[in-house]
């Protein structure tokens, strides 16, 4: 079903299920572009219940836990009150058929897994998953108490049971006990990030209250890795619209900081009772989330005002870059100590002004928002009367210390002296290069650099963070601490930097390369080919844009793609062509199968470099898939024999030798019918297990291979053996990926060719 039909079916059952008086008709001719469609699901929705003796009955077990009651349902499933023993647990169990889809299925399975994995102190404790006649189910600690949304909800109906703290725990006003909550709930998101988990979807719905006051988080069926994008394939926004970040309504990725802007919602509702914008429709909803920043109300004033700003700040590089800072303002605030709480930048304030009043202040903000923007910058240049020129230096400065380039940072370092002598700028890369101690002023950005330049990003990061507070939109300082978080593997910080960095260098296609670097090692490949394209329209003669283009397509599996851009980037790059470059254009002819051409270029290569490892395992693949088997065994055994202790060549050569890839390939057929001297299953068996012992069953690829590969020769004893050893390992030091992996893998060895 088409995955839109599935979300409206969902949305329909869900608004029934409310009581809301629904006509099948109606609702499936509000959608005119899926009517038909729609009206079809709607129709086998009706008939499928029909058949159902009774929907609301219970089944009396799942798994070894007892069923007592339903909690609650929804569009996608219900949720079952159950026990085992004396542990009780809330079960989630997904409706089967119609109504789950592949996404709501892949959604319960991601929260299981991820929770699995995962344990602290204020998110729910699952205890097991499971599937009950094809509905998957999740086992969860049973948490009595009821959301904030419902003590929100209760509250603003005036039901007299409801203090006016909203019944949360702890002493002083409600202010104070909503600050300490969300810091409660700050601590165990910061937590989740650290484990390389978003949660994407935190509102006052997903937060229970345990008997004592303690809050739960709950509900990570969005939850996902920080490279996860908050649109599906078919365009569908995740999230809950009057809760979202604008990133996130926009259809952008998600990060840590959208986790914080949803913490500092749930904590501005606590306050004020109201969601960011009371409105219905959810159209209407999402248009504003992605234009209008969030008003806070007049009543909430001092530090607490100040945080609240800054957490649900519309840009997210305004808001705390971690929810662990912000858990730490909380608890200052609700503790009532002075801290240094930084208010939300006078840019961010001057632009948020200006999406609130976008048509009456348009054209009278316009010279405020400059003269703000510039007052606001550490290292702009006073009363010179060529402050666009200065901003133009310094960016320029910025992009040439960004490529290396001596020339062309000499030249517009000596055009900034001649505007203005004593500008910061000049001052301190002056001292970063000389080896007296540093004036005090400039003691941090020198430290910092001179760290960086030295090899040492780990020095480096802290004093140039120090730097970057104080002067935000400085782009020199931003690209230097971008560098240095990128080389201490910070990979996130690097990319918050090189992004503030773009905004201030909007010419540099210098910027766009590092930051598109970044995303690519992060696997973020969308985000890295538009940052490319735009370098290479900013630069069309830099071979580097176009090399770069070239090695994100092929990760994209973009072929055709890839080599339009590898031909361009020969094109610019002269007469003597990186290797790299060479490399990745014989990999865009290989993707492409124009594999004599390519083969030709890997020769050249090795012949100048004999012993490169990575190019030999590049050919090797390349005649692989070329159907040049013993060519490729050749080279496989090549690198084999300079990295005995890797899985993939092990692997690589065990697919070779097995004959495995026949049952696909017609051309695989013809080659081992003609060379049957290369099939060797003795070996290929052998070279699985070592593939798995060096692997050590972390790799779902490998175990699939040997799996696929054990059944092609009915050699499943010996790879059962060696998935046997590893998961043993795994189960002694507790590592719960290897295991789930090493037990869908024997899973799928027992099952039927």
């Amino acid at each position: 079903m088409n995955e839109r039909i599935e979300e409206l079916v969902a949305e329909f059952v869900r608004r029934r299920d409310d009581g809301e008086d629904l006509d099948a008709e109606d609702f499936a001719a509000a959608h005119k572009d899926l009517a038909v469609e729609l009206r079809r699901a709607l129709v086998a929705l009706g008939a499928a219940e029909s058949a159902m003796p009774d929907r609301g009955a219970l089944p009396p077990r799942i798994g070894e836990w007892t069923v007592d009651a339903e909690l609650g349902r929804g569009g996608m499933g219900r949720v079952l009150a159950a026990h085992r023993g004396e542990r009780r647990a809330a079960i989630k169990l997904l409706g089967a058929g119609l109504l789950a889809g592949p996404r709501g299925v892949e959604r319960l399975r991601r929260e299981g897994d991820a929770l699995l994995k995962f344990a602290h102190e204020h998110v729910v404790r699952v205890l097991e998953i499971g599937s009950l006649d094809g509905a998957p189910w999740i086992a969860m600690e049973l948490v009595d108490g009821p959301s904030l949304a419902e003590r929100i909800a209760a509250a603003r109906a005036n039901v007299r049971a409801i203090p006016p703290e909203l019944g949360l725990s702890g002493d002083g006003t409600l202010a104070q006990r909503a600050a300490r909550l969300v810091a409660k709930l700050a601590r165990a998101v910061h937590a989740a990030h650290e484990a390389g988990l978003l949660h994407r979807d935190l509102k006052p719905a997903n937060v229970l209250l345990r008997g004592d006051g303690s809050p739960v988080l709950i509900d990570f069926g969005l939850a996902a890795d920080d490279s996860a994008a908050t649109l599906t394939h078919s365009g569908d926004v995740l999230g809950t619209p009057n809760y979202m970040a604008p990133e996130q309504a926009r259809g952008q990725r998600a990060d840590r900081r959208t986790d914080v802007r949803g913490l500092g919602v749930i904590l501005l509702e606590l306050l004020t009772l109201e969601p960011p914008f009371p409105q219905d429709d959810a159209l209407a909803l999402l248009t504003r989330v992605r234009r209008e920043p969030v008003r806070l109300h007049r009543s909430i004033t001092g530090p607490l005002r100040r945080v609240l700003a800054r957490a649900v700040a519309f840009e997210p590089r305004d808001r705390h870059a971690t929810a662990a800072q912000l858990a730490d303002e909380l608890d200052a605030v609700a503790a009532g100590r002075r801290v240094a709480i930084a208010s939300l930048p006078a840019r961010a304030r001057v632009a948020d002004f200006v999406r609130s009043h976008r048509v009456a202040t348009r054209v009278a903000l316009g010279a405020v928002a400059v003269a703000c923007a510039v007052g606001a910058v550490l290292f702009a240049a006073a009363g010179t009367g060529n402050g666009e020129r200065v901003r133009e230096l310094r960016a320029a400065i910025a992009d040439a210390w960004l490529r290396d380039d001596r020339t062309a940072l000499d030249g517009a370092l000596a055009s900034l002296r001649e505007l203005d002598a004593g500008h910061r700028v000049v001052v301190a890369l002056r001292e970063i290069e000389g080896t007296d101690p540093p004036s005090p002023e400039l003691a941090d950005l020198v430290v910092g650099a001179r760290a960086l330049a030295t090899g040492d990003p780990a020095a480096a990061l802290p004093a140039l963070e120090r730097v970057a507070t104080t002067a935000p939109d400085e782009p020199l300082v931003l690209v230097m601490l971008a560098r240095a978080a990128e080389k201490a593997e910070r990979a996130e910080r690097a990319a918050e930097a090189f992004s503030a960095a773009i905004h201030l260098m909007p010419r540099s296609a210098a910027a766009r390369r590092a930051l598109a670097s970044v995303f690519r090692g992060a696997e973020r490949l969308v985000e890295a080919e538009a940052l490319l394209v735009d370098a290479t329209d900013l630069a069309p003669e830099s071979s580097e844009s176009w090399t770069q283009l070239c090695d994100v397509r092929l990760r994209k599996r973009d072929g055709e793609g890839a080599l339009a851009a590898a031909e361009r980037a020969m094109a610019t790059a002269g007469r003597e062509p990186s290797r790299f470059l060479r490399a990745t254009y014989a990999a865009a002819l290989d993707a492409t199968s124009r594999w004599d051409e390519a083969h030709a270029v890997y020769r050249a290569l090795l012949e100048e470099k004999p012993d490169d490892v990575g190019l030999t395992y590049a050919y090797a693949y390349s005649l692989d898939r070329a159907h040049a088997m013993a060519e490729a065994r050749l080279m496989y055994e090549r690198v084999s024999a300079k990295r005995p202790k890797s899985a993939t060549i092990h692997i690589a050569i065990a697919w070779l030798v097995s004959g495995a890839a026949t049952a696909d390939c017609a051309q695989c057929v013809a080659y081992y019918a003609a060379h049957g001297e290369l099939l060797d299953p003795d070996e290929a068996v052998r070279r699985a297990v070592l593939g798995i012992e060096c692997d050590r069953g972390a790799s779902s690829r490998i175990l699939d291979t040997a799996v696929n590969l054990a059944r092609h020769l009915d050699r499943r004893d010996e790879v059962r053996a060696a998935m046997s050893a590893q998961l043993e390992s795994a189960h002694l030091e507790t590592d719960d990926p290897r295991i789930l992996a090493l037990t869908k893998a024997l899973r799928r060895l027992d099952e039927p060719r």
